[in-house]
């Protein structure tokens, strides 16, 4: 290693110093700058600096005996530093460890990422959550746990406005429905049968279709499952009514809902 020497101290804390300045002004820009090498360049420099200052100190008044290494002071600064500020742990020392190719220095590489978040969580939040605070982005992660221990048919509606095509329906009973219900559509049913679901405005379509169409149907003609399969999702998603409510909550997370 280099001799200590204030010129070398000056430098790698300078070095250090306009990066996180950099990093501090382009964070967040169109700047491909980054956040990842720019915080592990920064952790790095003050690290070295610390172990080069904490080796002359040793040489000078031989606190310890054995021999200090600078480039060790080096990786962890820069685990500390990148800890700190993405506020990750485990993965970061698994890198850390592939990067130095053996198990010596996963103790400081695991004390420095460890007090590194804990002594951010202590000021405030990691940078991603603040910056996506100051975006208003939405949160995907939820706040509270959010457990349930009812299932579907405990909060289930049973008594829902279907359009059952076993009662062989008239075209005037569901022109009556929709003009009744101001639904955006309706389930289609078969006796207890589960078709799928219709849309408001396709199940108007296929009124319009079936008046004005080849065979011109009249008010009083019977709509079949056949006039009526081709305007319904018969793909959405389905809930048996013995199933966890936690599992639908999080069939509707995943949806966007």
């Amino acid at each position: 290693y280099q001799p200590a020497s204030a010129s070398l101290l000056l430098a790698l804390f300078g070095a250090g110093l306009i990066r996180l300045m950099q990093t501090t002004l382009t964070f967040g820009t169109a700047c491909p700058a980054g956040l990842f090498v720019p915080s592990l360049f920064t952790g790095a420099c003050f690290g070295r600096c610390a172990g080069v200052a904490f080796r002359a100190f040793n040489e000078k008044h031989h606190l310890i005996s054995t021999s200090i290494e600078p480039g060790v002071y080096s990786m962890v600064g820069a685990a500390a530093v990148l800890g700190g500020v993405c506020r990750v742990t485990i993965s970061l020392v698994a890198i850390m460890l592939e990067l130095t190719g053996g198990m010596t220095y996963i103790v400081p590489f695991m004390l420095a990422v460890l007090i590194a978040k804990i002594v951010g969580d202590a000021i405030n939040e990691g940078i991603y959550d603040l910056y996506i605070v100051l975006r208003g982005y939405p949160f995907l992660q939820e706040e509270v746990n959010v457990t349930f221990d009812e299932r579907c048919c405990d909060i289930m509606e049973s008594r829902l406005t279907t359009l059952d095509v076993a009662l062989q329906p008239r075209l005037l009973d569901i022109r009556a429905l929709l003009q009744a219900y101001s639904y955006r559509g309706f389930p289609v049913v078969s006796g207890g049968h589960f078709v799928g679901y219709a849309k408001r405005t396709r199940l108007e379509h296929m009124l319009y279709d079936l008046v004005n169409g080849e065979q011109r149907r009249g008010d009083a003609d019977i709509v079949t499952m056949q006039d009526v399969l081709p305007f319904t999702d018969c793909t959405v998603i389905r809930m048996v009514p013995d199933a966890s409510l936690a599992q639908a909550h999080k069939v509707f997370k995943q949806l966007g809902n």
